[in-house]
């Protein structure tokens, strides 16, 4: 009885701290508060009812219930609770030693600190995803200077589809999103810095993000170390202090691979561990260099996920081939891209009657698939529209606009050419679209920093129009 109330207690203390999240979040006023109210409240609601009806069995979606809180489209969230409470048994010594070979050992661990305090039950997972929506929130917030482009920004999150159906379970899905958001600002909060020891503070948030990342998808941890490479090259030539700033972002990039050497460790492949550790040798080291043992064990992911098969499997359609002059062969790597492509970036009745790809199953939930789909294509055009404007302007990209398109590119291209499931496919986009949903606030950082450039004896002070823009 007496743990009962302490968990009562914590819940409802961590209740005031998602709303203090949320004041935060919402501080700006305006369409950009709406837009986080609409998201937290849809999240909210949804994710009580969908566990209602699960956990007490109601006569609702019965076929699409897999009982004790949870649903067909969530079935790793059932290993996850399971890990999580195993290892919120052992106290805080297990969480804390969690096997790094465990699928996403680092959600798993937050998962089970929660479940540690607040309790055993799967509706933990829902309170850990609205305080991750709302920092998610809170982080755009804090980066981007108020305007229009913030709140596409916040919207965007906001408002997703898949954001807000993987937010009803324990997914990682969500916290990872919210690490995702929150790299971004750190690093758009090193650029800001002058001296090196505030590069160093905000570095070393950085190389924690890229552990915990590391900790869940590590193949997404590698590809924010490859674009951050771009990005510190590029930002030092465009800082003041070139020599400062290279420095810095070198520092931070070794700190960063360290880190998730140890991190993501297990999971680490053969070639990608000798191209890291180059001084220590290995009886069985493979003769593949880093791009061709990458460019294997893509093909041989993909292999896996079409031999595994399912209803949601995508084939290429009729009329992929000859449109890409292959002959009528499908088993080549340009067919897989561009079969992954259609899926992932064209509504399904459309890509299915062009005759590109060809998929089946979904249970029932293809409408709630095109919906998501057309709020994916939305933010393209949006992105394409803000970065057309932006050369349009003759506005040179900056930094951390060159970091993020990079890092939707490394991600869209991996996602779309080894993920042939299409239900994996749809959860996996997530990550691109919250990264592409950041490049308007980067362009908005861009504008801002040009509106407050000084000249060598001219100071201009900034001003906002009535349309939110900055100007001088």
């Amino acid at each position: 009885m007496l743990l009962a109330l302490l968990q009562l207690l914590l819940v409802c203390l961590a209740g005031y701290g998602v709303f203090l999240l949320y004041r935060r979040a919402a501080s700006p006023g305006g369409w950009l508060a709406a837009a986080v109210a609409t998201g937290f409240l849809i999240r909210a609601i949804s994710g009580q009812l969908l566990f209602w009806i699960s956990w007490l069995r109601l006569p609702i979606g019965e076929g699409l219930q897999t009982r004790r809180g949870f649903w067909f489209y969530a079935l790793d969230a059932m290993m996850y609770f399971r890990k999580a409470g195993e290892a919120a048994s052992g106290g805080v010594v297990e969480i804390l030693q969690f096997s790094r070979t465990e699928a996403s050992p680092f959600f798993t661990q937050v998962f089970a600190a929660g479940i540690y305090l607040f309790g055993r039950v799967p509706s933990v997972g829902l309170l850990l995803n609205l305080a991750a929506f709302v920092a998610t929130c809170a982080v755009i917030v804090a980066i981007a200077p108020p305007g229009r482009l913030s709140t596409i920004a916040v919207a965007a999150v906001s408002l997703s589809p898949s954001g807000i159906l993987w937010s009803t379970q324990p997914l990682k899905d969500i916290l990872f999103s919210f690490l995702l958001v929150a790299f971004f600002g750190a690093i758009a909060l090193w650029l800001r810095q002058e001296t090196f020891s505030r590069y160093l503070l905000w570095g070393s948030v950085v190389v924690a993000i890229v552990y915990a990342v590391g900790g869940i998808r590590w193949y997404a941890a590698l590809f924010l170390l490859v674009a951050m490479t771009l990005f510190v090259f590029t930002a030092s030539l465009q800082a003041r202090g070139r020599a400062r700033t290279l420095a810095a972002g070198l520092l931070m990039i070794v700190a960063s691979t360290a880190t998730f050497m140890v991190s993501a460790g297990p999971y680490i492949p053969s070639w990608l561990q000798q191209a890291l550790k180059p001084w220590e040798s290995r009886a069985n080291a493979s003769e593949r260099g880093p791009l061709s043992g990458m460019a294997a064990a893509a093909d041989r992911t993909r292999s896996g996920f079409d031999s595994t098969g399912g209803a949601t499997l995508i084939r290429p359609g009729d009329r992929l081939a000859p449109m890409l002059g292959s002959g009528g062969s499908a088993d080549t790597r340009t067919m897989r891209l561009a079969t992954g492509v259609a899926a992932g970036t064209l509504p399904l009745s459309i890509a299915k009657g062009l005759g590109l790809i060809e998929v089946g199953g979904g249970r029932g939930m293809w409408l709630f698939v095109e919906l998501d789909t057309l709020v994916f294509d939305l933010l393209l055009v949006v992105v394409l529209v803000v970065l057309f404007d932006s050369l349009r302007k003759r506005a040179i990209p900056s930094p951390l606009t060159v970091l993020l398109l990079s890092t939707a590119i490394l991600l869209g291209g991996a996602v779309f050419y080894v993920v042939s499931n299409y239900g994996t496919l749809f959860r996996h986009r997530q990550m691109v679209y919250v990264t592409l949903a950041l490049v308007p606030v980067a362009v908005a950082l861009t504008r801002q920093k040009t509106v407050l450039s000084v000249d060598d004896d001219v100071y201009r002070e900034p001003r906002v129009s009535s349309g939110g823009e900055a100007t001088v």
